[in-house]
């Protein structure tokens, strides 16, 4: 289990500027895959994602709806986490968006951290090395 202590604004501008493109993002796997088989590989790994994905989303909008502090600890687990770090590195920012620039590279050094001491990727390699 991961823990991300993010503030109420962060996970609102995660709701409104990410999860959209995220949905997009998903809707675009499905279609580069879509002429798979639903049994080949690829495919499915395309489809956990998506679930994964979907998981990421919904927990963030439960603890918005449930939590009524500024400071919210978003709980996930070590697949979701991984999946969340990988798509925040994905993640197009540019430099004149830079609130957004800086809550994604928060997310990912947390991320990151956390991945690491719970020893799902190893510290020789983070998320971002892993990009290249």
């Amino acid at each position: 289990m991961v823990t991300i202590p993010l503030y109420r604004q962060q996970a609102e501008d995660l709701q409104q500027y990410f999860f959209p493109y995220f949905k997009q993002l998903k809707v675009s796997n499905l279609a580069n895959v879509a002429h798979l088989s639903v049994q080949c590989g690829e495919f499915l790994t395309v489809v956990a994602v998506n679930c994964i994905m979907d998981e990421v989303m919904l927990c963030v909008n439960k603890k918005l709806i449930n939590t009524s502090g500024a400071k919210i600890n978003l709980k996930l687990s070590d697949a979701q986490a991984v999946i969340f770090n990988r798509l925040l590195i994905q993640y197009p920012v540019t430099a004149d968006q830079w609130h957004l620039l800086q809550l994604c590279r928060y997310l990912v050094d947390v991320l990151d951290k956390e991945l690491i001491k719970h020893q799902i990727i190893n510290s020789g390699k983070s998320m971002q090395d892993l990009k290249r």
